[in-house]
């Protein structure tokens, strides 16, 4: 796993030096090297960086920018399937200097085109700059397991795979997108294509971002969407399911398996991660290197359970403790980290693991998604029970009370009824009340934020949505940040694409069988490790946050909350910011999800725009 940066400059003002600042900013991904194509043009600059982490072919052959033909590529991924691609381009007469999948994706491009993105199977965010078409391409895998982040301006075109690069550039006016802001305060994290500046969007999950040097114009498509499927090309036969999910998963966990460095496991303990530790351990002629985070507060420890499955599976076991104010530490140490804002605490135990994991291993498959893809939320029970009861008023409205009829969100919530709705009402973590009185610059209109476009009304169609909102942006967000901070790279099985579409074709009645959450997932690995062992509630990263925010009001409100500050950025509302702040001293807890939202926010404020 990798770092991408370039840019396309008609001011030329951007240099070989402003590339080697773009660089910098993401070393951290890419600790084992760096690279770099430059070029001044008469009419334009453009550059293109690379920090690289090998996991294929570690020499130096394998350093990027990689070039063959009047094509440069810069590339930050894997691509599992590399192997069969060679193969078929060396029978189309290529011959190949690395064991690289970067010189793989280099000539598939070269021989099939922009349009050889289809043939890949893996994570991605890749840069190919063609000399001949004088153009630029920007690509994202399919489910948006790698990030990439671009602006332009009409002069300027600048990318790369963290937003933090772009503090790197003095001369980019650094404004707080207020509806980024806006989202960040309902959802705890920024869905795509949005960022929390303005101008800087992340490019979306399955897209190709096409920039022609010639016209200085951008376009971008989508070249991968899950079709939609009807109702009689359903998947019912649950046997069948299970037979065909278990080689999908083997075959997927195989291929994530492939590197020149041992692959690992981040294990829980939970019913997915043990699925994926069992195939990894019946592939491996050794012993799989497991990684668990457990918890000084045995309240919230659930450490020993991925210990007995480590011992049932016969793994290398690693259990790390986290103490309790290695969260608060993590938090306010980690500069870096958070290059956005981000309300999910389970990042700062994340990137604890991750930094203890790099120490054995560069490599670790997670299992993210499962829960996404198989109905695995109590979220999504929730959401079941009110449609059979036919409740139509969703929460938020109910706590409104005498709350203005005519309120758009009001007559949106009536009219509309789909699982999708409910998810989107379930997925707020904050009473949009507060946030309204909270924010200078929201209004009722500018949330009305649409995550439901182009969905139909169905229960895969909810999971699918989920999983381009929460699992992309959230989920998959903490992980890549957490892992490549570390310079640890994290490969999940259950997010080949072939699992995804396969599983959108299961009829959810199978899904979600006997009002069991998971219940395909469970049915597989019951068959390969003692249901005792995994029959449990599930729990995942959990603790309390008021003693770390009480800590952080402690010691640093007085820096982070106080009134000039608060005036200065003339975001929020500082008598609502006080009135937040005496409640939590009172012990008021109701709010305390929104004064997590805003000392995060402050955190990340004061580490990249400095005053």
């Amino acid at each position: 796993m990798c770092g991408v940066v370039g840019f396309i400059d008609y001011t030329k003002e951007l240099s070989d030096i402003s590339l080697d600042k773009l660089i910098t900013a993401i070393l951290h991904r890419g600790p084992d090297g760096k690279g770099k194509y430059y070029k001044n043009f008469n009419e334009l600059n453009i550059g293109i960086g690379h920090s690289r982490l090998s996991i294929l072919d570690p020499t130096i052959n394998g350093k990027q920018p990689m070039l063959f033909d009047d094509i440069v590529i810069s590339f930050n991924g894997e691509i599992y399937n590399f192997r069969v691609l060679r193969e078929l381009l060396i029978k189309n007469g290529y011959d190949f200097y690395t064991n690289t999948d970067t010189e793989v994706i280099l000539k598939s491009y070269h021989l099939w085109g922009i349009n050889f993105v289809n043939k890949l199977n893996g994570i991605f965010s890749i840069c190919i700059y063609d000399k001949k078409k004088k153009k630029l391409y920007l690509i994202r895998d399919r489910i948006g397991v790698k990030p990439i982040y671009w602006f332009f301006n009409g002069l300027k075109f600048i990318f790369g795979s963290e937003l933090k690069i772009f503090h790197s550039i003095k001369n980019i006016k650094k404004e707080i997108c207020n509806f980024g802001l806006s989202l960040y305060f309902k959802y705890g994290y920024i869905p795509e294509p949005n960022s929390i500046l303005k101008n800087i969007s992340k490019l979306e999950a399955g897209s190709i971002l096409e920039f022609n040097l010639e016209i200085k114009e951008l376009k971008i498509k989508k070249y991968w969407t899950p079709k939609t499927v009807s109702k009689k090309d359903e998947i019912k036969d649950e046997r069948e399911i299970l037979k065909n999910l278990d080689q999908l998963i083997l075959n997927s966990v195989e291929l994530r398996m492939i590197a020149d460095f041992p692959a690992g496991i981040f294990l829980s303990g939970g019913i997915d991660s043990s699925l994926i530790a069992s195939y990894m351990s019946k592939i491996s002629p050794n012993k799989i290197n497991s990684f668990t985070i457990g918890f000084e507060n045995k309240v919230f420890d659930e450490a020993i359970y991925a210990k007995k499955i480590a011992k049932h599976l016969g793994l290398n076991h690693h259990e790390f403790i986290l103490k309790d104010d290695d969260v608060y530490n993590i938090l306010i140490n980690y500069e870096g980290l958070y290059d956005e804002p981000f309300g999910d605490i389970s990042i700062l135990p994340m990137a604890l693991l991750s930094k203890k994991t790099k120490k054995y291993s560069k490599v670790v498959l997670s299992a993210d998604g499962g829960d996404e893809l198989f109905f695995g939320y109590e979220k999504y029970k929730k959401i079941l029970r009110r449609k059979r009861k036919g409740d139509l008023i969703p929460k938020f409205i109910k706590r409104l009370k005498f709350y203005n009829i005519n309120n758009k969100n009001l007559k949106s919530y009536f009219k509309n009824n789909t699982y999708s709705d409910w998810l989107i009402d379930e997925s707020r973590i904050c009473d949009e009340i507060v946030i309204t009185k909270l924010l200078k610059k929201l209004s009722i209109s500018e949330t009305n934020f649409d995550l439901n476009s182009n969905l139909n009304d169905s229960i895969n169609q909810m999971l699918l949505l989920d999983m381009k909102t929460f699992l992309l942006d959230d989920v998959l967000w903490k992980v890549d940040r957490a892992t490549m901070y570390s310079g640890l790279e994290a490969r999940d099985p259950l997010l080949d694409y072939n699992i995804v579409e396969y599983s959108l074709k299961i009829s959810p009645e199978i899904k979600f069988k006997k009002n069991s959450l998971k219940y395909l997932l469970k049915k597989l690995a019951f068959q390969k490790i003692p249901e005792s062992l995994l029959n449990r509630p599930k729990k995942g990263f959990d603790f309390s946050i008021v003693g770390i925010i009480l800590k952080l009001l402690s010691e640093y409100g007085p820096k982070l909350l106080n009134e000039d500050l608060i005036n200065f950025q003339n975001l929020f509302v500082y008598r609502e910011v006080k009135n937040l702040e005496n409640q939590i001293f009172k012990k008021n807890y109701k709010n305390i999800g929104i004064m997590w939202l805003l000392l995060n926010f402050q955190i990340w404020y004061s580490n990249y725009m400095k005053i």
